[in-house]
């Protein structure tokens, strides 16, 4: 199942990447987004890229079809890697149970739209393969990945009222 979210912000490209990359921001971001638990696992930088393995168990309620197909504590490793000097991202989420059978990737691009202007467009496939609740799993991940970028984007923007970007 395919999706696309888009929000714009008052930066620019490289702001927008500066920040993402910011000690200071992931550590705010943590706290504004309200996971139960989020830890940076790995980073990888060098002159051509950065890549980023993170994990995150959601502070939220899943539904009752979540809770019993994955048990309590349903979460994931975001893996993304961003080529420097492009406006694109790649990342995919790996779930901590049943990775074999829920995939979701997709890339985060950064368009300018103007003087101190982007849109961020963050585009993906979710792909759940269990007999008979597939369809309903695919539409609930869909829908928390969705809203996250919703709450990401608000926190972004929360961030940027009291920081330079």
């Amino acid at each position: 199942m395919k999706f696309s979210v888009a929000h714009e912000f008052p930066m620019t490209p490289a702001q927008f990447w500066k920040n993402l990359y910011d000690p200071a921001y992931d550590a705010y971001i943590e706290t504004d987004l309200e996971f139960r638990e989020r830890r940076i696992l790995e980073v990888k930088e060098d002159e051509k890229q950065i890549s980023r393995r993170i994990s995150t168990l959601p502070k939220r309620t899943w539904p009752a079809i979540i809770e019993k197909v994955f048990g309590d504590g349903f979460g994931f490793v975001e893996e993304s890697t961003w080529v420097k000097g492009t406006n694109v991202m790649a990342w995919r989420t790996i779930p901590n149970r049943m990775a074999d059978r829920v995939k979701a990737a997709g890339t985060l691009h950064v368009a300018e739209l103007g003087a101190n202007r982007i849109q961020r467009v963050v585009e993906g496939d979710v792909d759940v393969r269990l007999f008979g609740v597939g369809g309903i799993v695919e539409s609930i991940v869909l829908k928390s990945i969705e809203e996250t970028y919703v709450r990401a984007a608000a926190s972004l923007n929360r961030w940027l009222e009291t920081h330079t970007p």
